[in-house]
């Protein structure tokens, strides 16, 4: 990525060469990003002793197939340089009040957390039963 920003400051006299140059930096910088999220997930569940979070061949999918395509669209894409240095106008008249609105939110998000791991409990729960259950039939006919 460093080559690249580099080769690109001395030739910013074609238009089509420094898209081309951009891309290959932000698609770098996409597909490093990526790949990195993908092994410290891996390493994280591998940690914590969790079963992995991708199937191999979900992993390759992604890795070959989705973040190339995905950093493709770079390409196409025109670079703003002033991107984050503009104000947005912010449509939030409806947010006046913000206990109602944060509580709300918290509400939602606190039931979809509390029903994950109610699911989350269940399956848990019923893994360990069945467990104690094969121990205890093979105590009792062993």
């Amino acid at each position: 990525m460093l080559l690249c920003s580099s080769l690109c400051q001395s030739y910013d006299n074609s238009n089509l060469y420094s898209n081309i140059c951009l891309f290959l930096s932000q698609g770098a910088a996409f597909i490093i990003a990526s790949y990195l999220a993908t092994s410290i997930l891996l390493i994280l569940s591998s940690c914590l002793f969790l079963s992995p979070i991708f199937t191999g061949y979900q992993i390759l999918w992604v890795m070959w197939i989705i973040c190339p395509i995905l950093a493709l669209s770079f390409l196409f894409n025109p670079h703003e340089a002033d991107t984050m240095t503009t104000m947005t106008g912010k449509n939030n008249e409806h947010l006046k009040d913000f206990k109602p609105i944060s509580s709300y939110d918290s509400f939602c998000r606190s039931v979809s957390v509390l029903l994950c791991l109610l699911v989350h409990c269940i399956i848990s729960m019923d893994n360990m039963i069945s467990l104690l259950f094969s121990d205890l039939m093979e105590m009792l006919t062993g």
